[in-house]
């Protein structure tokens, strides 16, 4: 089951927050949840994304990374989790894709760099 940490400005929920809740994050926002969205409805959501999506990365790798559309607060979209499978799933990211995000994995599975 995955899980969502505090974390900070790369990862856990400091980073979903700033970068897909609020969009408050230093580098800009990514893909934005609806407004008001809960901590308690992306956990939900990345449960159900890890759960029932489809796995994009390649079995083996460190960083996992799943799809699936889903609504989160009242708002239908694909969802990308991406999590670190060698702790437990700790979510690193969780956001919806719309295109307008640097969150594409690399080749090797781990997400570029965010400044």
């Amino acid at each position: 089951m995955p899980r969502i940490e505090d974390g900070n400005l790369k990862e856990g929920w400091i980073h979903i927050d700033a970068r897909h809740v609020t969009g408050n994050h230093p580098a800009g926002h990514g893909d934005l949840y609806a407004p008001g969205t809960a901590r308690q409805q992306i956990t939900k959501a990345a449960e159900d994304v890890v759960k029932y999506g489809t796995r994009q990365s390649q079995p083996g790798r460190q960083l996992q990374t799943f799809e699936m559309k889903t609504k989160v607060n009242g708002q239908k979209d694909l969802i990308r989790v991406i999590v670190d499978s060698a702790d437990g799933n700790r979510v690193i990211s969780a956001f919806p894709v719309r295109g307008t995000t640097n969150h594409v994995p690399s080749p090797t599975g781990t997400p570029p760099a965010t400044p």
